[in-house]
């Protein structure tokens, strides 16, 4: 059951709020549609989080879930404190 919860939510927080969060990074709310933004967002997880990836495995970094998911949510915590910061400049 575990594992069957761990797929569920774990495939789309791989694979696309990273990108989500770093499309909100790059363009305002209004600037981009929704299915642009959508879009966007599976084309920067895949190229930023093998990128990040591949830069710890060069510090000792191991690749197993756990490593993976840490890149995942510093990716998104940065990008979403950029945002915030930003809205308040």
């Amino acid at each position: 059951m575990a594992q069957i919860l761990t797929i569920i939510f774990g495939i789309p927080f791989i694979t696309f709020v990273p990108g989500f969060c770093l499309s909100y990074a790059f363009f305002r709310k209004n600037d981009i549609a929704i299915g642009t933004r959508v879009l966007l967002s599976f084309i920067l997880t895949i190229l930023s989080l093998p990128i990040l990836i591949y830069i710890g495995s060069l510090f000792g970094m191991r690749l197993n879930f756990l490593d993976i998911l840490i890149v995942s949510l510093s990716l998104i915590v940065i990008s979403t404190i950029y945002v915030f910061v930003r809205k308040r400049l």
